[in-house]
This record gives structure tokens, sequence and C-alpha cells, in this order.
């Protein structure tokens, strides 16, 4: 797999590549026949995969993945001369993952996941933004995990926004799929600061129900919303035209 670390407006951009082969005597360790360590320039944006030992990769060949069912192993990415402004990432997928396991970028910031298993192009980039907080900046924001330890309960079409474009402070309206109850919301910006939150006593299927929006400023919006023991169960994403 590849990974792909760019700033909007600018075009150098920083990749890595991260092997898991079957058949390859490769460590989760420096292994000099299958993995590159990173030579970062001190004054570009660096992206590199960080070891459990601290060494920093280019290239990261770690040991065979398992079957999908108990493969949970997480690695940490470290990107150096992260600054204010857009940053997007983009993958490819260069052979099959094998054991059926799935690979998602964890952003810690947001909390988001992004699935890095399909090929992507022009239509499959996660962007983030990086602001004077000090979480936004952090050289650890980022790790690949696979099949995402925190698998929600509740797949995100049971409970559906009614429509993901949102003009001239309207209020945020989602309807779920089936009837739910103590159900815990959340409204958070694209930096995951957390705006509102509230709860719904009763979800009825095919209800709809009102988050208010209040007077936001155009950008990118993401509802959570968690069951009664605290389990994120959903993340809708809205723009505010």
């Amino acid at each position: 797999m590849k990974l792909s670390i760019g700033k909007k407006g600018n075009s150098p951009k920083d990749n890595v590549i991260l092997r898991w082969g079957a058949g390859y005597p490769a460590t989760d360790n420096f292994d000099g026949k299958y993995d590159a360590l990173d030579f970062r320039i001190n004054d570009e944006l660096d992206l590199s995969v960080r070891g459990s030992d601290g060494t920093l990769y280019s290239i990261f060949h770690g040991t065979e993945l398992k079957s999908s069912k108990i493969e949970n192993r997480i690695v940490d990415l470290e990107i150096k001369k992260l600054e204010i402004g857009d940053y997007y990432f983009t993958s490819k997928v260069l052979s099959k993952i094998t054991g059926g396991n799935i690979a998602y970028l964890y952003d810690k910031f947001t909390q988001q996941t992004f699935n890095l298993n399909t090929h992507c192009q022009d239509d499959c980039i996660y962007y983030f933004n990086v602001n004077n907080d000090y979480n936004s900046k952090a050289e650890n924001r980022f790790s690949v995990i696979f099949n995402d330890t925190r698998n929600l309960e509740i797949k995100a079409e049971i409970v559906s926004l009614f429509s993901n474009i949102i003009n001239d402070n309207q209020d945020f309206i989602i309807q779920s799929n089936s009837s739910l109850n103590n159900i815990k919301w959340e409204l958070v910006d694209n930096l995951g600061r957390n705006l509102k939150s509230g709860t719904f006593t009763t979800l009825i299927d095919n209800v709809k129900y009102r988050i208010p929006g209040g007077f936001l400023s155009n950008g990118c919006y993401f509802i959570k919303l968690y069951d009664n023991n605290n389990k994120l169960i959903s993340i809708l994403k809205a723009l505010k035209l």
C-alpha cells in the first residue's frame, strides 16, 4: 500500500510504502533486505512509519497478516512539518491485502476512520485541517489500524441525514430506519470540536428528528450518535453552504 500526504496549494508530497507480505521472513523491526529508513528533509513536509522501537521508515515491511477475525494491529505514522492549513491523504493498494483484512487510516484528532482498501483516485481522498490546537498538529495524529476494533454496533445506514447539504442555518434533520432508545448526539466540526450535544429518548422508525444547527459557518460537520453505553454507533457527515 502506498500512502501519500500533501498540503492543498503546494505541489510537493511525501509518500510511504507499507507491506505485510506472505512468504517473506520480514519482522516488525528493521530488516535491511525489506525495509528502507526515512531520511527527512528538514524544511519539507515529511511522512514516515514509526516502528515500535521509534525507528522511522519510508518503506515498512511487517510480518504476515493474520486472518481478519483476529488481526487488529496498529501501525503508527509520523508527520513532520505540519503547519496551519488544509491537507490531504491519498492511498493506493499495490497488491491485494491478504486474509480479508481491511486497513483504515485513523485520525486521532477527529476520531474519523477512512477505508484504505479502495484503489483511490481523485474522489477517494481524506482531507484534514491543521490549526493552532496542539492535538491538531501532533506528529502522531494518524495511524493505520486493521479491521477497526472500534466497530460500530449499528450500521451508519440505519440512521441517516434527510439531506447532507444544510443551507441558511437550518437544523440538521436525521431519520432512523429502526426504533432506537436513549441515543446521544454530538455535533462536531471538521476540527473535532464538540459544538453541541443532546439526547433523543426515542427514535421511531421513519420519523424525522431535528438537531439544531444554529448559526454555523460554512464547512463540513459531523453528527456522532452514541447508545446508552456511550458506544459510538454512527457518524453522519453534512456540509453547511
